[in-house]
């Protein structure tokens, strides 16, 4: 366990819960009258406080995704995990509605109890580990949360990041608490982190260089893309006929469906016959986003209300997909992929799905999220990055104008992603080693202080 010796660090720690206080107070009754209840928000709630907490056998592992991207790199390794071990008791929250809707949905068929990360409130987290007695806490990405790092370590429960990633805003937020982060780092025993600037990162803000692995990045493990056949169900569905060219908008942020809906009108003045599927990251901004592509006078539809119809019609101008699940059968449906979050300071979202379906991403500058990847991909010519709409423009033009060229880039780009592949099998064999009993004759991949040895 670690020596609490860090004066700067406590005093963080002091501040930081003392910040958490006034919450936490204006909490306390909602708690007691919230764990007397069962289900809806009652129950979602009350988890976020700790209460209703799922519990696990002392050797289980409780898995947390934030929102539905880290859920997604989190089903690959729930499954590999459970090949390996099909009697693993397995917790996975989330911080986002979003998340629980979408792993909820990918779990229901294994035996993965689901339900809501708790707020890192000193008591929140205690009643959460102290009903969960978990082995292991893997952290998805970037979770870094001092209270529950701390309470893990007083407890002797292994903690180790997966797929982890720190980009240059997170640090910019991170460096002005370097003494909290450090003492809560100290209680992480393990990060497997996707890139080797990433492994600074986490040993700038204090983690021993010993428990840093340079893994790669999960997310190009992606399940397989939707076949043909899948497409073209997906295409009949919406009403498209094979003459239309369809733009696949995916994961767009606030403030980008207005420069999405300005580059697909100008497409739409010499090619009438293109179509745009947009798909908004957040359930919150559909009727938004519908909204701005009507005031400009463009036939709007939304997927739910074509799901509902008994003959799909003819393909409207702008399908907003307010469905949760669909956008890589989206993609593999469309020739032209926009992937969202990168026009505007959002960070970007998954450039490696359309890549996966053989699109050549287009994408705006600000990927932080996806650096490695976006990097991959634009150094194998498999990827287009634009700044606004006239650069959006100017790419669907290429794409529609020369597809022969078109689809060697989609090519690229799926073979960038075959080759990036693997890093799933690579975290999975550490976890093995913390849990103990891995595959007979299994690469061992760690070097250093040896995974879990801190752990009691």
């Amino acid at each position: 366990m670690l020596e609490e010796r860090d004066s700067g660090g406590a005093a963080m720690f002091l501040l930081y819960n003392g910040l958490l206080l006034l919450p936490r107070l204006a909490a306390a009754p909602l708690g007691a009258w919230l764990k007397r209840c069962e289900g809806g928000a009652a129950t979602e709630w009350a988890q976020r406080l700790g209460y209703h907490a799922e519990a696990l056998s002392p050797s289980g592992v409780w898995i947390q995704a934030a929102s539905v991207g880290e859920v997604r790199v989190a089903s690959n390794l729930v499954h590999a995990l459970l090949a390996r071990r099909p009697g693993l008791p397995l917790i996975l929250t989330t911080t986002t509605r979003t998340g629980q809707a979408l792993a909820r949905s990918a779990f229901a068929s294994l035996p993965v109890r689901c339900g809501y990360f708790p707020l890192d409130f000193p008591p929140s987290v205690r009643r959460a580990l102290a009903a969960a007695r978990p082995r292991l806490l893997v952290l998805v990405e970037t979770e870094i949360w001092p209270n529950l790092l701390r309470e893990c370590g007083r407890r002797g429960v292994c903690t180790a990041v997966v797929n982890g990633r720190l980009s240059e805003r997170s640090m910019r937020r991170y460096r002005l608490v370097a003494p909290l982060m450090r003492r809560a780092l100290g209680y992480l025993d393990l990060a497997c982190v996707q890139t080797a600037e990433d492994g600074e990162r986490f040993a700038e803000l204090g983690l021993p260089p010993s428990r840093l692995r340079v893994m790669g990045s999960m997310k190009y493990d992606l399940p397989p893309p939707p076949d043909a056949k899948d497409a073209a169900a997906f295409r009949s569905s919406v009403g498209l006929q094979d003459d239309e060219f369809l733009i696949v908008a995916g994961s767009t942020a606030a403030g980008e469906d207005r420069i999405v809906l300005d580059a697909f009108e100008a497409v739409r003045h010499r090619h009438a016959r293109a179509r745009l599927l947009l798909a908004p990251r957040h359930p919150e901004r559909f009727a938004a986003a519908a909204a701005e592509a009507s005031r400009r006078g463009l036939a709007v539809e939304r997927r739910t209300r074509r799901r509902s119809a008994r003959e799909p019609a003819a393909f409207s101008e702008v399908l907003i997909l307010d469905t949760l699940g669909e956008l890589p059968v989206a993609y593999a449906a469309a020739q032209a992929a926009f992937v969202g979050g990168s026009l505007v300071p959002a960070g970007g979202q998954n450039v490696l799905e359309p890549a996966a379906c053989g699109l050549a991403p287009i994408f705006g500058p600000h990927v932080e999220n996806f650096r490695e990847p976006a990097s991959r991909l634009l150094s194998a010519g498999a990827a287009v990055r634009v700044e606004g709409a006239g650069g959006l423009a100017s790419a669907l033009f290429s794409v529609i104008e020369d597809p022969q060229l078109a689809r060697a880039a989609g090519e690229r780009a799926r073979r960038a992603v075959a080759e990036g592949a693997g890093a799933t099998q690579r975290s999975l064999r550490v976890i093995e080693e913390i849990l103990g009993g891995g595959p007979a004759g299994a690469e061992r991949i760690t070097a250093g202080e040896p995974v879990g040895a801190r752990c009691s």
